[in-house]
């Protein structure tokens, strides 16, 4: 099983890599207050876009270890390797240019942790009423981490939230979306579109392009990273 460490401390945020032009990864949290709102899912079907035509590398900071479980079965040679731009984290850290963390729901100190490793959280959130009050107490956890003058992480920040397991087929889930909505104008979050509930989320997320959004979002990070280090 992968172990939970993470590569870089704290104070390297924002420095350019050993070698000349080479900027650390983007490194992204994905959080939620609560479990069941497909944090681990978000970060498998992120993780596959991203690794279209960058390097991703997946870490496993939630003590269920069903990410891990996931990619050990699809590995081909049971190594967590899925192919050679996805990976699962297993020891020692390897080159990427981006880091994707699953985290605990984010009352456990993994989350903790997770959220003062990353330069951004993307919130996954499920239009129901639990899960959208959730989401608020998560936002109060990113700003405790934000703002804690002893070890907290003044870099964090919000990449977006991603409702989740969405059916337009139901008002309920349709006025919630607009509260969700709502919640994001007047914090001034971005709101991706939602990912819609499918029989095979997994696979039909990635045919579908459901998290083709975020992945532009992510890979326009790392675009900027790589201007910041080539003019730094």
């Amino acid at each position: 099983m992968p172990t939970l460490t993470l590569a870089e401390p704290l104070s390297t945020r924002g420095r350019i890599g050993r070698a000349a032009h080479v900027p650390a990864p983007v490194t992204i949290t994905v959080a939620h207050n609560k479990g069941g709102v497909a944090k681990t899912t978000s970060t498998f079907v992120l993780g596959k876009h991203l690794s279209r035509s960058l390097r991703v590398e997946m870490v496993d900071l939630d003590r269920t270890s069903y990410l891990t479980e996931v990619v050990a079965q699809l590995a081909p040679r049971g190594d967590f390797i899925l192919t050679p731009r996805l990976w699962l984290r297993a020891d020692e850290p390897r080159p990427a240019d981006v880091i994707l963390i699953d985290s605990e729901p984010a009352r456990e100190q993994y989350a903790r942790e997770a959220l003062l490793r990353a330069d951004y959280v993307l919130i996954p959130v499920p239009p129901e009423p639990l899960c959208i009050k959730g989401l608020e107490l998560m936002l109060e956890v990113v700003e405790a981490v934000r703002t804690d003058p002893q070890g907290g992480n003044p870099f964090l920040q919000v990449l977006g939230v991603l409702p989740t397991l969405y059916d337009q087929r139901w008002p309920n889930h349709r006025a919630w979306i607009e509260e969700i909505k709502a919640i994001g104008a007047e914090r001034r979050m971005r709101v991706f579109p939602p990912i819609p509930r499918r029989q095979s989320y997994t696979t039909l997320s990635m045919a579908g392009q459901d998290y083709a959004p975020v992945a532009d979002a992510v890979r326009a990070l790392v675009r900027d990273a790589r201007a910041r280090a080539h003019h730094g």
